[in-house]
């Protein structure tokens, strides 16, 4: 068994890369939703979309699950939930606004969709070997002092 106390997950560290990624990816759908001529409303959904999906990327962050060597499937389920919000959202907003553009909106929320995930992906991946190599590493024992033998006293 694993000692839990050698277990920690840095959620502080992780929470502020997936800010930044959430805003580069939000970033990125914006300008490939007006580069695909989604200017507009188009481009202004796909905004609303990764801000909605991107609350599901702080949930490993904020949640604390039962026994923190399951973080890792905290973080696979919160970044499903997330591509499935971003879906939704799109479709919910493309159903009610006619005005919008079908291709720009779900290309440029598949970009910051997939992008934030490579992110999250990456960040878990080191954050969890770094936990491994540090639990897997040989702890120095410490060595016997000698006890002198034949003294004189």
């Amino acid at each position: 068994m694993t000692d839990q106390s050698a277990v920690h997950i840095p959620r502080t560290a992780f929470g502020l890369i997936m800010a930044g990624a959430s805003v580069v990816a939000i970033a990125a759908a914006w300008f490939m939703a007006v580069r695909l001529g989604g200017a507009g409303p188009s481009a202004t959904s796909v905004v609303y979309a990764m801000l909605i999906g991107s609350i599901a990327t702080f949930l490993p962050v904020l949640l604390r699950v039962g026994r923190e060597e399951y973080w890792g499937v905290a973080v696979l389920c919160s970044g499903v939930a997330r591509s499935l919000a971003i879906i939704a959202v799109c479709y919910m907003l493309r159903e009610n606004n006619p005005a919008i553009v079908a291709r720009p909106l779900f290309m440029s929320a598949a970009l910051g969709a997939i992008l934030l995930l490579v992110i999250e992906t990456t960040a878990a991946v080191r954050i969890l070997s770094a936990i491994d190599r540090r639990r897997l590493s040989p702890t120095p024992t410490p060595t016997p002092t000698p006890t002198p033998t034949g003294s004189n006293a």
